[in-house]
């Protein structure tokens, strides 16, 4: 599988993972995993960048240098962090706890 793809991208084949795995009959995760690590390596770079869901397209070879900037599109993006990080399970009011305790407390012994 890997030869079968390298030697298309080597002819001339370009194209998103999708499109690489169906043209070398592969599944896409082993062509994703493999191009992450050919990209890594410099031996294939990222061609063009289709906007609406940010696809890649990736090509064989170096990138020219206008195209280095496409480079950091696989660069994550920080995220923002929490200014104030919020405890999952609030505190228990000690007001809030008497006063149904009390009305437990009221209805037990009226019954």
């Amino acid at each position: 599988m890997e030869q079968r793809l390298i030697e298309a991208m080597q002819g001339g084949l370009s194209g998103t993972t999708s499109e690489l795995a169906v043209a070398t009959h592969a599944e896409v995760r082993h062509v994703r995993a493999l191009l992450r690590i050919w990209m890594d390596a410099g031996i294939v770079h990222v061609a063009e960048v289709v906007a609406p869901r940010r696809t890649l397209v990736y090509r064989y070879g170096k990138a020219p240098p206008e195209a280095a900037g496409a480079a950091a599109v696989r660069q994550p993006r920080a995220r923002p962090v929490a200014e104030a990080q919020f405890d999952r399970w609030p505190q228990l009011d000690p007001e809030v706890a008497a006063a149904v305790d009390a009305m437990v407390r009221v209805n037990a012994r009226d019954s």
